[in-house]
């Protein structure tokens, strides 16, 4: 029978950029480090062969658990443990998963029918109230100005000349009174070493009309309103750099992140970014950048009842986002805009998915700047789906991956081109449930679009229409597949249209597609709707995203708790 048993850890002091490798090459002196643990779990070993397999367990275990607070859960991680703990061999299962609608882990060492191992959990370590400013922001009374009463809790930090670093947590909570924080900067080197969270009623953070200013976060910057708004704003900075290197969360009722007026100075996000309100929208400003880069190396998120990103007025500004990019309106709209980038480059690493009853994903007026998209393209809208890229010249549209559009109603088009190459990935997905889909290109001039794969249509009516071209081709390189009806072809203009082997030139018309080209085929609805399961990927939440992020209240951070297992 199992019976159950609590104790305390302490944990490993903290390590920023740990991969699993790292945990893996500590594991020589994980028998030293749990040898509590340990003692616990062997007490009743009968055989050297059985002490050997709890051990065995508890270096799962304690692996597993390192790996979680550094790096927060991923079903992967027991895969990469056994092939890196126990490669070759075949007696012994790595088990390392989380269990359902719980906060507990499970590490082991499954041995035929018998587990050797234990469970923890990761208990959040809440932020008391905070009452006393110089033991919840440690040496911000030196450098600022600090205000806390019945009231508000409010820290100003306008410096210059000055190289500060505050080596503590800045650990806040407001409770029921709003919080402000706000830094100025001169000629100053400003460091934060650890977390700096805040918590109220309200939260605002503004971090503006600074020169000359390196600003590192080396922890997570968090606002989280408990019952109100919070907003995140930093805007009006110059030279230098400002750095984030675990993430950035501002949660409230309503939630806003403005990014603003940044001139020669990178922009680096080493982390995530969420933006989640919990009743209202979820918005995002990032306008007028120029000269330098924006990099956001974890997931993006911006989600609420509607969710909103423009990004506006870049100039000699790389963009990357270097994980998920979602937008999730939830049962509002989901909105994002890219207008007005001259030159430099456009990139998503991973999966760009915007869910919403409406969604809208518009690029407008790019000049000599390219567009990269490196996995999936997913839009699932209750009504309708419409992704537009508007006023383009030069450059490339690549997309490497998947292209899914879902709603009653879809739209994808491509209008004012200019010697630009768009190139789709396969497979290309606009799937209508009750009301039309339509492929659209409008007044392109040179170059060609192409899309690589299968083109899947469903809609009642399904259309390509392909009008105001000048010597522009468009090519079908693969079978189009439409339902539940034919497929629309509207061409008009110069330029060959190729689908599959056939060919046409000049101004073209049919309603009946299938009928006129080899490689256009009817399908069943279901096919549309399997492969769209089959190519869809999960949408990432803000809790899932929270918990990779390390700070105290974040539900990956604190003190584990361990309960015994049965280790016979």
């Amino acid at each position: 029978m199992d019976q159950t048993r609590r104790l305390s850890l302490h944990e490993r002091p903290r390590q920023t950029g740990s991969v699993l490798i790292v945990a893996l090459i500590s594991i020589l002196s994980v028998a030293g480090i749990a040898a509590g643990t340990n003692a616990l779990l062997t007490q009743d070993a009968v055989t050297s062969t059985e002490h050997t397999r709890q051990i065995q367990g508890i270096t799962i275990a304690d692996t597993f658990r390192h790996w979680v607070h550094d790096n927060g859960y991923s079903p992967s991680a027991g895969n990469s443990l056994a092939a890196t703990l126990y490669s070759g061999n075949d007696t012994i299962g790595v088990i390392t998963e989380k269990e359902s609608d719980s906060k507990w882990y499970n590490g082991s060492a499954s041995v035929g029918d018998i587990e050797y191992g234990y469970s923890f959990s990761r208990g959040a370590e809440e932020i008391p109230v905070t009452e006393d400013l110089t033991k919840a922001a440690p040496g911000a009374a030196k450098y600022c100005q600090t205000a806390i009463n019945d009231s508000e809790i409010s820290i100003i930090c306008d410096l210059r000349n000055e190289s500060v670093d505050f080596s503590s947590p800045w650990l806040i909570n407001g409770g029921t009174r709003p919080v402000h924080f706000e830094v100025k900067l001169r000629n100053t080197d400003l460091t934060f070493k650890d977390d700096v969270v805040l918590k109220g009623s309200d939260v605002e953070i503004r971090i503006e009309d600074s020169r000359n200013s390196p600003i590192l976060f080396e922890g997570a910057l968090v606002g989280g309103a408990l019952s109100g708004d919070a907003e995140l704003s930093i805007k009006s900075l110059r030279n230098r750099f400002i750095k984030i290197d675990e993430g950035i969360l501002i949660e409230g009722a309503q939630a806003t992140f403005l990014l603003e007026d940044i001139r020669n100075m990178p922009v680096e996000v080493n982390g995530p970014i969420v933006i989640n309100a919990s009743e209202s929208s979820a918005e995002a400003l990032f306008k007028n950048l120029q000269n330098r880069s924006l990099t956001v190396s974890g997931p993006f998120l911006a989600s609420g009842a509607g969710a909103e990103l423009k990004v506006e007025d870049f100039r000699n500004t790389t963009t990357t986002f270097g994980d998920s990019f979602t937008v999730q309106g939830r049962e509002g709209e989901a909105s994002t805009e890219f207008k007005s980038f001259i030159n430099r480059r456009l990139v998503f690493r991973g999966n760009s998915i915007l869910e919403g009853n409406n969604t809208e994903f518009l690029i407008e007026d790019i000049r000599n700047a390219q567009l990269k998209w490196d996995k999936n393209v997913e839009h699932r809208a209750i009504e309708e789906a419409v992704f537009s890229i508007q006023s383009m010249r030069n450059k490339t549209i690549d997309m490497a991956d998947a292209f899914l559009l879902t709603g009653k109603k879809t739209k994808m088009e491509l209008d004012d081109l200019r010697n630009v190459s768009a190139s789709f990935g396969t497979p290309a997905v606009l799937s209508a449930a009750n009301d039309s889909a339509t492929f659209a290109t409008r007044s392109m001039r040179n170059k060609s679009t192409r899309l690589d794969g299968d083109f899947w249509i469903q809609g009642q009516p399904a259309e390509i229409s392909l009008e105001g071209l000048q010597w522009h081709n468009t090519t079908f390189d693969d079978e189009i597949l439409v339902a539940p009806d034919d497929l629309t072809i509207i061409r008009e203009g110069s330029g060959t249209l190729t689908i599959g082997s056939d060919q046409e030139f000049g101004d073209y018309e049919t309603e009946a597609a299938s009928t006129e080209f080899g490689a256009v085929r009817r399908r069943d609805a279901s096919e549309f709707a399997a492969l769209i399961d089959s190519e869809q990927e999960p949408t990432p939440t803000a809790q899932e995203i929270q918990n990779t992020m390390d700070y105290p209240s974040s539900g990956s951070g604190g003190v584990s708790s361990v309960k015994r297992r049965a280790v016979r």
